[in-house]
């Protein structure tokens, strides 16, 4: 399979692109030879020999799913290395059985797909959790804890002992552009800590497919062109930013910054 940009397309607002092809795609910020057939392959294997073992039996997913995942494959959180970037790579996720809340759940959505599963992605704030449901009948999992079963308030403690909170919107469904997106973002914040501006680059001129207007986005993509010596693509930046958002609190000193461009590097806050 070659790749079709099928990560721009899906942050452009295309619902066919599935949401493995996308999260592959972007893998390729730490695999650059990634070869995306070879992990479609896999995550079909999974999914057929869990149908093979529903026989039939559409209520037999969570059971079976749950059984094969997370007890015999060890699929599971990896709290010892979570802000190694490859935790948001689908590809190291499916190889390594670890990684982060979201990319675990994007292995747990694709095989529901699938199998015709209906199961959600939903973006607690600061967790990430998939929704199984069935008629009446529903149930989150913790992916990140070996699948861990939680009803709707057992989620709400649990942002609350991670020293968040939570809404009822908070539990309404993601689409896959917003899954890829929050992808998008965990990775940006783990380049710039690591000072990978290049790659932070690549995630925010992502990021802005989806949200041309986000104003802040255009300030971090000024800031990187900062970090990266491109001085002149950092002054089209701030000033798209300012174009944006005129009345911004920060627009003084964001204008002083941009004609101190000329003389050499600055820092935002």
């Amino acid at each position: 399979m070659k790749w079709d940009g099928s990560l721009e397309k899906l942050l452009a607002g295309d619902n066919s692109v599935t949401l493995d092809r996308a999260a592959l795609e972007l893998a390729r910020l730490e695999f650059t030879d990634l070869e995306p057939q070879t992990w479609i392959d896999l995550l079909d294997f999974h999914a057929e020999t869990i149908q093979r073992r529903m026989e039939g039996d559409p209520s037999s997913f969570l059971r079976e799913t749950h059984h094969y995942l997370f007890e015999e494959q060890g699929f599971r959180g990896n709290e010892a290395s979570y802000y190694d970037p490859q935790n948001s790579c689908l590809n190291e996720v499916l190889r390594q059985h670890t990684g982060i809340p979201i990319t675990l759940s994007v292995v747990y959505l694709e095989i529901g797909r699938r199998l015709g599963a209906e199961v959600y992605g939903v973006p607690l704030p600061g967790h990430f959790v998939t929704e199984f449901r069935q008629g009446a009948f529903s149930v989150y999992l913790d992916v990140f804890r070996a699948g861990r079963f939680m009803n709707r308030e057992e989620c709400a403690t649990m942002i609350r002992e991670m020293g968040g909170s939570v809404s009822e919107t908070d539990f309404e469904p993601a689409t896959r552009q917003q899954i890829i997106l929050r992808m998008l973002n965990n990775l940006r914040g783990i380049y710039v800590r690591t000072h990978a501006y290049t790659k932070a680059t690549a995630v925010v001129d992502w990021m802005l497919v989806a949200r041309p207007l986000a104003a802040e986005l255009w300030k971090q993509r000024g800031q990187l062109d900062i970090e990266r010596g491109d001085f002149a693509q950092a002054r089209r930046d701030l000033e798209q930013y300012l174009h944006l958002a005129p009345e911004a609190e920060d627009r003084a000193g964001v204008e002083r910054r941009i004609a101190a461009l000329d003389v050499g590097p600055i820092r935002l806050n």
